[in-house]
């Protein structure tokens, strides 16, 4: 297996932890096995669990909970719901500040994440927000405040090895134009 992906300069290996490194989608992507979303489910949630709670996970009833926001899971909805963070923007007021924090997970509501940064009054956002791919530029800003843990599962943290994926064409390439110049039959024909 060629890896072709490195962590990028500003993230010290150390600081990572390994058991949790498995899960980040860019090493099952190395591995060749396909990994089911991008987004970590919370294996330890305990949600009383009725038929609109288990609604708000769907991403087909999001016109449904737009017109009965008091019907929302909010907790279900923006931690299972992929679309979930469009509501979660609209009715971001009235979002228990418990369940603002998942906000900070969706890539598509970094900005709006941010720039509400001081609403979200919970110890969870850097949690979450270490596992958005899209904050890995604010982290490295913010490095004091990262939890490890978090942000050994997020994709970002890698970039693409250009420099050795280079090397292992031009190495292909080299060999090939060897056994092609220096071939007995070429070689004798040119000395001769």
């Amino acid at each position: 297996m060629i890896i072709k992906y490195q962590l990028k300069k500003w993230i010290p290996e150390n600081k990572l932890v390994k058991e949790v490194l498995t899960l980040n989608p860019v090493i099952e992507l190395e591995k060749g096995k396909k990994h089911k979303d991008n987004k970590i489910t919370d294996k330890n949630s305990y949600f009383f669990i009725n038929e609109l709670s288990i609604k708000s996970k769907d991403p087909t009833m999001i016109e449904f909970f737009d017109n009965h926001v008091d019907k929302i899971d909010w907790n279900m909805m923006l931690s299972q719901n992929p679309k979930g963070y469009i509501l979660g923007i609209k009715y971001f007021d009235i979002i228990p500040s418990k369940d603002k924090v998942l906000l900070c997970r969706y890539v598509e509501a970094f900005d709006f994440v941010i720039s509400n940064w001081e609403k979200i009054p919970h110890k969870y956002k850097w949690y979450y927000l270490c596992q958005n791919p899209k904050a890995i530029d604010f982290l490295e800003q913010n490095q004091e405040n990262i939890d490890w843990y978090s942000l050994s599962i997020n994709p970002a943290i890698y970039e693409y090895d250009y420099k050795k994926e280079a090397r292992i064409r031009m190495n292909i390439i080299r060999m090939e134009l060897m056994e092609k110049t220096w071939h007995p039959k070429r070689y004798i024909d040119w000395c001769l």
